[in-house]
């Protein structure tokens, strides 16, 4: 038995394409992953992938072998990820990571009209917000709390510009 992870799941699908035309999510998360609805997309995936005898076959016929996919937890890796999912879950928030979160959306909303050199230093800036929230999460706080419990996840990713993560 295999043990997949996201990224090798992301490699298999993305290898394989023609063979998984059958399963529309599949090309929808790969276009979408890193898009705001990207993490909510994958736990959809891998809940299909679960589900679908059909699905789990062809990965099977793959990589030869029975497997599994490993919970990685709910990553978010951009800080539109974070806002869109806190919104779209109406998740409960402080007053102040209420700040964090609108001005996230502010400077989503300012880089649609903007020219390229512009939104580079808009998206840095929204960078720069998520992360000096995340540094300040840990696993006892209620925002993540209410996170997990929207989720139904057991533990977030969460992401940095630099790929570095905090897992909570």
């Amino acid at each position: 038995m295999i043990t997949l992870k996201k990224n090798n799941l992301e490699k298999l699908l993305n290898a394989n394409i023609q063979l998984f035309s059958d399963f529309p999510m599949v090309m929808d998360y790969l276009k979408d992953k890193q898009s705001p609805e990207g993490p909510e997309k994958f736990r959809l995936l891998v809940g299909k992938i679960e589900s679908s005898k059909e699905f789990y076959s062809l990965i099977v016929k793959c990589i030869s072998s029975d497997f599994t996919i490993e919970d990685e937890g709910l990553e978010i890796s951009t800080p539109f990820q974070l806002s869109n999912l806190i919104r779209s879950k109406s998740i409960q928030i402080s007053d102040g990571e209420e700040t964090w979160i609108s001005t996230i959306e502010k400077l989503e909303e300012s880089m649609k009209s903007s020219c390229c050199s512009t939104r580079a230093a808009i998206l840095e800036e929204a960078y720069a917000c998520y992360e000096d929230l995340v540094r300040q999460c840990d696993e006892t706080w209620g925002f993540v709390k209410n996170i997990k419990s929207a989720t139904n996840v057991s533990k977030i990713v969460f992401v940095a510009k630099d790929k570095t993560e905090k897992r909570i």
